[in-house]
């Protein structure tokens, strides 16, 4: 069974695709026949059958991945849950798809080219699903229906009035993709659990946040009313121990005129009475101070604890971003950027960017549609930054005619790849 994976969509820059090659022109189609919120859309084109899976994103961008073979899938509920694995994985590797932090899907990416590894990464596994999926072989066409004519079946059959039970509807969906050339297949339940369970988490570490900050910002206004209250008290008490120096100097002038007004009995009276009710005043005014004191005191201790839950509110608020942050791609000595192959030479060539230098083996296999035809291990020298390796292929198992492709691996990890 020949298989062979596309990536197409609508990202915020226009149609993006990869590979790229004459698919567009029907790719562009399945995206505008795409109207609900995920179907996959079959298109027989000469000896391959392309069933091109269209969901649409949050953000109202749709963004498809195609299958290209030579067969007709006989299972199409397991082929969905198939389509709804690689998108999953595209999610959460989040290269070319990502969650926002209200837990909404969207584009990472204008360009799907631009995450050319990755989605030759999530393209290896999908092939991978595929070959485990039931299947028949792709019959020759049906040149008594027009290639214009389009088939639309839902994947649910009809119900069983006894047992409630919903039978697949694949034989009719069979029959369908044996006879015409453009069948659009849907479904009634499509959210992915995976993807639907991860973007409750976040919308809910979304929330989180936003009620920490909020109690931050509130915590923030109130330490500055104390802090405005302490300095109003600071200036009351500051007033009062002017008053009270001014008070003792009075204090000095009615004791010398009072010397000076020693005959006078009557103003020696009034002067007595005066200096009574000054004191008095003076009392109460010391009385007011320490009650101030007291008060400052107290609001000094309510903005300590204020500021220590603000810094715990803080460490909190750290915490649950910590959280909602995705894993890093894992390292990789080196990734390749560009291959080149000439098959009369067998010369094999590819651009690399590298971390660091050192000695490095890998692996390079040669695929004939999913079949290995070749395994060869090398031991060469990566240098860090941009450079280039040759090695040598033996073109005697490859068959020029079939859809030929290479993957390099490191530790069984692919870091690049291409066609040959």
């Amino acid at each position: 069974m020949t298989i062979q994976i596309y990536y197409f969509g609508q990202s915020s820059v226009g149609y993006t695709q990869y590979p790229t090659d004459f698919t567009h022109n029907f790719f562009e189609e399945f995206l505008k026949k795409g109207k609900l919120k995920v179907q996959i859309i079959a298109h027989r084109q000469g000896d391959l059958l392309y069933y091109g899976y269209v969901r649409h994103l949050d953000s109202g961008k749709p963004i498809g991945i195609c299958i290209a073979t030579d067969a007709i899938f006989t299972n199409n509920r397991d082929l969905f849950q198939t389509f709804d694995d690689a998108f999953s994985s595209l999610i959460e590797d989040g290269s070319a798809l990502r969650f926002l932090d209200d837990g909404t899907t969207t584009y990472n990416t204008g360009l799907l080219s631009d995450e050319m590894i990755a989605l030759e990464e999530n393209a290896t596994g999908l092939k991978q699903s595929v070959t485990s999926l039931e299947y028949i072989p792709l019959p020759p066409p049906d040149y008594s229906v027009s290639n214009k004519a389009e088939m639309k079946l839902s994947l649910e059959g009809d119900i069983d009035p006894e047992t409630g039970y919903i039978s697949p509807n694949d034989d009719a969906i069979v029959s369908a993709l044996q006879t015409y050339s453009n069948v659009i297949i849907s479904k009634k339940r499509v959210d992915i659990e995976r993807v639907t369970s991860a973007s409750q988490i976040i919308s809910s570490q979304k929330r989180t946040i936003v009620e920490l900050t909020t109690q931050i910002a509130e915590l923030n206004r109130k330490q500055k009313q104390y802090a405005l209250v302490a300095l109003l008290l600071f200036v009351i008490i500051l007033g009062a121990v002017i008053f009270f120096s001014i008070n003792r100097d009075l204090k000095d002038n009615l004791s010398k005129t009072n010397g000076n007004l020693i005959q006078t009995k009557g103003e020696l009276y009034r002067i007595q009475q005066d200096n009574d009710k000054l004191q008095s005043d003076n009392d109460n005014l010391e009385q007011r101070c320490d009650h101030f004191y007291n008060q400052l005191c107290q609001k000094i201790e309510e903005i300590d604890t204020l500021q220590y839950n603000y810094q715990q509110k803080e460490l909190e608020l750290e915490e649950e971003k910590n959280k909602v942050k995705l894993p890093l791609l894992p390292k990789r000595p080196f990734f390749i950027t560009k291959t080149d192959f000439d098959y009369n030479s067998g010369r094999l060539t590819f651009s690399y960017v590298a971390p660091t230098s050192k000695t490095v083996s890998f692996v390079v296999k040669v695929y004939e549609g999913c079949l290995i035809t070749q395994t060869s291990q090398i031991t060469r020298d990566i240098l860090q930054g941009e450079h280039s390796i040759q090695m040598y292929v033996s073109t005697a198992n490859i068959d020029r005619s079939k859809w030929n492709t290479f993957e390099v691996l490191v530790d069984k990890a692919i870091v690049g790849g291409g066609i040959m």
